[in-house]
C-alpha cells in the first residue's frame, strides 16, 4: 500500500492533469529527442472499471484498489480480449472522464403518438360501423418511442424527464378515453 495513505490519495481531474497527476515527457525538446511519458505513482480511475480507484505506481499497476473509500487488494487479471494492453493512467483517466452517449428526447414524435391516441377509427360495414379503437396501440409505441431517451437520464429531474412523463400521461388518458368511447358505443348497440 502507498505510503501517502488512502485519504490524501484521489486522483486529479483539473485541466492541468500533466503537472497535476505528476506526468513528465522525458528527452531533450531542444535536441528534438523524447522519450514516453512516465506517469506519478497515485491513485487512478481503475482501468479494469471493476473498482473505483487502483493504484499505478509509476510503471505498473499494483493489486491496490478503493472502492468508497475502503481500500483492498484485488489483481488487474489478463488483459481483455480487443486490447493489447492495460491503458496507461491518461487514458484510464479519459476513458473515466468520457461522456456517454444521451439520446436525445423524441419530441415530436412523442407528441405526435400522444395526440394519436385519442383516435377510434369507424371502419364502416354496410349498415353497421365498425369502430376501432387504435388509442392503446399509439399510447404503447409512444412509451416505446421514449424509453431510450428516458433511460439515458435515469436518476435526472431534468425538465426533459417532465416532458417525457407528462407526454406518457396525455398518452395513457387519451387511450382510455379512446377505449371508453369504444365501449360506449359497442354497449349501445
Amino acid at each position: 500500500m502507498p505510503a501517502c495513505g488512502v485519504a490524501t490519495c484521489q486522483p486529479c481531474l483539473c485541466s492541468d492533469r500533466c503537472r497535476c497527476m505528476g506526468e513528465t515527457q522525458g528527452g531533450d525538446r531542444a535536441s528534438g529527442s523524447t522519450t514516453p511519458p512516465t506517469y506519478a505513482a497515485a491513485w487512478y480511475p481503475d482501468p479494469s472499471r471493476t473498482h473505483e480507484l487502483r493504484y499505478f505506481d509509476g510503471t505498473s499497476w499494483t493489486d491496490d484498489v478503493i472502492d468508497a473509500g475502503s481500500a483492498s487488494r484485488s489483481p488487474l487479471g489478463p488483459v481483455p480480449p480487443g486490447l493489447l494492453r492495460w491503458p496507461n493512467p491518461r487514458e484510464a483517466l479519459q476513458t473515466a472522464n468520457a461522456r456517454r452517449y444521451v439520446p436525445p428526447v423524441p419530441r415530436l414524435k412523442m407528441w405526435l403518438l400522444a395526440v394519436l391516441s385519442l383516435v377510434v377509427i369507424p371502419i364502416p360495414l354496410g349498415a353497421a360501423v365498425l369502430l376501432l379503437p387504435v388509442g392503446p396501440v399509439m399510447a404503447r409505441w409512444c412509451w416505446w418511442a421514449t424509453d431510450d431517451a428516458l433511460d439515458a437520464r435515469h436518476g435526472s429531474h431534468s425538465s426533459e424527464v417532465t416532458e417525457i412523463f407528462v407526454a406518457r400521461g396525455v398518452a395513457a388518458v387519451f387511450a382510455a378515453v379512446s377505449l371508453a368511447t369504444f365501449l360506449v358505443v359497442v354497449l349501445r348497440n
